[in-house]
């Protein structure tokens, strides 16, 4: 009978460096903690812990909400102090808010993703019906005839607040809407 040779499991380091990166890649798409490198990466629930737009992802939950839901809403019509202190109640719901033009600001879209999902849209600063709340609203994909001082309705989602300087300096927190002015 002839001995078995002894095979000693040699792995190549360039298989297990990649084996390494890859896990690390699988972890990192599936993971939903915010604070990770993937922020660009689709997020499976609401970011319910932080509340700006700038760091919480729910931006494009909310651009998904709605590209995908657009017939038959019943929009919400909640108190626009309310939902500026607890945004994360109003994540998902179809809102409706009133107020008045502060500004109008073309958006440009920054990175090929924002030109995708985007395109050419508008940013509008409202002062709230309730004269103290600032929303921030994107109107997504439509240019407004609109004018400084003119009452409005906006319909759209909210991912969160933005914190917005005025012409004095002053920074206060805005209520960020994306949506349109027509259900």
């Amino acid at each position: 009978m002839k001995p078995i040779k002894n095979l000693n499991f040699n792995p190549n380091p360039y298989i297990l460096i990649l084996v390494l990166i890859f896990g690390i890649l699988i972890w990192g798409l599936t993971t939903n903690n915010p604070t990770t490198f993937f922020t660009t990466a689709p997020i499976k629930r609401w970011n319910t812990i932080d509340p700006d737009v700038t760091s919480n992802g729910n931006t494009l939950r909310a651009l998904t909400l709605l590209q995908t839901k657009k017939n038959n809403l019943t929009p919400k019509t909640p108190s626009p102090s309310a939902v500026l202190n607890k945004p994360s109640n109003y994540y998902s719901k179809y809102l409706q808010l009133s107020g008045t033009v502060k500004s109008i600001l073309p958006f440009s879209p920054v990175s090929k993703l924002e030109s995708i999902t985007i395109g050419g849209s508008t940013e509008i600063i409202v002062l709230a019906n309730d004269g103290r709340t600032l929303i921030d609203f994107f109107l997504i994909g439509y240019k407004p005839n609109l004018s400084q001082g003119a009452p409005i309705i906006l319909y759209g989602y909210t991912p969160g607040i933005r914190y917005i300087q005025n012409t004095q300096g002053v920074v206060t927190p805005g209520l960020v809407i994306l949506g349109s002015l027509q259900r």
